[in-house]
């Protein structure tokens, strides 16, 4: 009896442990002002700490970044319904700058955006520098605000950007502006491009836009847009497409590749990723309805699953200062989609899509991952930072939308939640999980060992072992496919994965999983 009680303590101990993030803040927005989006805005008054901009039904606000994560609102602009891109220094004076969008009528429901304020940052905040007419006039012209900076794309030194305009029913022309940055801005465009001499195109070209940096060499940054709704003869009608576009001292309107691949709404989202193999070239992501294509350079790609075009992507962020990129995934999981959660993926030489570090949804139904990305070092410690918005997050019955922010470090008054491998060996998140049929158990050894890999229900009851014996060094994956030792179905539920080292209980790592009948 006495063993049995000491299993079941060190049991629930190591159950108290995760490989998640710390929680270090979070921000609600209100019945009348819905928090619904944020993006990391960079250093915009240069006191070293990366700030956030965070988008509300009717207004932006932005947080100046500080050592301990306090989301206290340094600057706030109204009658934008929440239209912010954030470009990067396009003045090279060392500060972030942003673009704010204002709708063209202050009361209704319009919500069109008329004009596009460019914002420099300075040491006293955000001066309005220019407005746009973007390039177009169409009254009912809708902008997209999924439009990630762009870099460089003549090589003239200055981070460019743009502005992309995918609906509008004047006449059905989708208008991606793409604007030179230097000590002054002009109004016209460098370029424009658009679906106008696509025929394939449903009117959705510029749903997203994003530098992947020189993808070629050429010495130019180059970008990609995506359109969703890009009918692609070879797959399914509106399978999506991304568009490539060489940067350039003169670039014209005609894209020098198309990306395509066999998912509805392929292009929703793109973003670059930065350089997660460690090989020297800039990597990216192109999501569609149930996918998430990783592009490393143009040599080849990897694809993930679990994927929603609601739920967002990250990259471009070092969580771990190691200095290889890392990215995010935001996902759906559960037989009926109602599970979403984020997994943070550590940048290395043998990429894989075995999540690092993870987080799950607090409040089923609430968009939770709808936008999630690297904010930067918001508290200076030297390890970026991450934000995840959960758009439709309810209190009492009321849609007000919440954001978390997280760090791979603890800070005094925050609970820990992340842990690390034990004696040389690690048992990884399952995938997914919750799961309906069958989960991917996967785990690491740095040394060749005696193990046992178990499950266990929440009454600490042996339901089935899935492996005893030897396994070698490396990173080893197990199945289970929701069945007892018997045979029989296992019933729905809250189940703990146990790895055991050299059959010892003071050698073990515990993962919890939840099975979905």
């Amino acid at each position: 009896m006495k063993k049995t009680i000491l299993f079941v303590f060190i049991f629930i101990s190591i159950l108290s442990a995760q490989d998640s993030l710390y929680l270090v803040n979070t921000l609600v927005g209100k019945t009348q002002n819905r928090l619904i989006g944020a993006k990391a805005a960079g250093d915009i008054n240069g006191d070293g700490y990366d700030d956030l901009v965070v988008s509300f039904t009717d207004s932006v606000k932005i947080y100046l970044g500080n050592e301990r994560f306090a989301l206290k609102a340094a600057y706030a602009y109204g009658n934008n319904n929440g239209f912010v891109l954030c470009p990067g220094d396009v003045n090279n004076d060392g500060y972030a700058d942003l673009l704010l969008g204002y709708k063209r009528f202050e009361t209704g429901t319009d919500g069109h955006i008329s004009n596009i304020n460019l914002f420099f940052g300075g040491s006293d905040g955000l001066d309005s520098c220019k407005t746009f007419d973007y390039g177009v006039s169409l009254w009912d012209q809708i902008l997209s605000k999924n439009v990630e900076p762009i870099g460089d794309v003549n090589g003239d030194g200055f981070n460019d950007f743009a502005i992309s305009s995918p609906y509008n029913w004047s006449n059905g022309i989708s208008y991606v502006f793409l604007y030179l940055g230097g000590d002054s801005i002009s109004s016209q465009p460098f370029v424009t491009l658009t679906n106008y001499l696509n025929n394939h195109s449903l009117g959705i070209f510029g749903e997203s836009v994003c530098g992947i940096g020189d993808v070629n060499r050429d010495g130019f940054d180059d970008i990609l847009v995506g359109d969703p709704g890009y009918d692609d003869t070879l797959y399914a009608e509106s399978s999506g497409a991304a568009f490539l576009y060489y940067g350039g001292a003169e670039m014209d309107s005609i894209a020098d590749s198309l990306l395509t691949f066999n998912d509805e709404y392929f292009g929703s989202n793109i973003k670059n990723l930065g350089d997660i193999n460690d090989d020297g070239s800039t990597d990216f992501a192109v999501t569609g309805y149930d996918s998430c294509v990783i592009f490393l350079g143009l040599d080849s790609m990897i694809i993930t699953r679990f994927y929603n075009p609601s739920h967002g992507i990250g990259g471009n962020g070092d969580i771990n200062n190691d200095r290889i990129s890392d990215f995010i995934i935001g996902y759906i999981k559960g037989e009926k989609g109602d599970s979403s959660g984020m997994e943070c993926f550590l940048g290395k030489k043998d990429i894989d899509l075995i999540p690092d570090y993870y987080a799950n949804e607090e409040q089923k139904y609430s968009s939770y991952a709808i936008y999630t990305d690297f904010i930067g070092d918001f508290n200076g410690d030297g390890y970026d930072d991450i934000f995840v918005v959960a758009s439709t997050f309810r209190k009492n019955d009321q849609e007000i939308g919440k954001l978390y922010v997280y760090s791979i470090k603890k800070i005094n008054g925050i609970k820990e939640v992340k842990s690390h491998g034990i004696d040389g060996f690690q048992l990884l998140p399952g995938s997914p999980n919750p799961f309906n049929n069958r989960i991917l158990i996967p785990f690491q050894l740095k040394t060749t060992s005696e193990i046992q890999i178990d499950i266990y229900d929440i009454r600490g009851r042996l339901i089935k072992t899935l492996f005893s014996g030897k396994k070698t060094v490396g990173v080893h994956r197990l199945s289970w496919d929701g069945k007892t030792n018997s045979g029989q179905e296992a019933a729905s539920g809250l189940y703990f994965v146990v790895l055991k080292l050299n059959n010892t209980n003071l050698n073990m790592y515990t993962r919890k999983i939840v099975l979905l009948k």
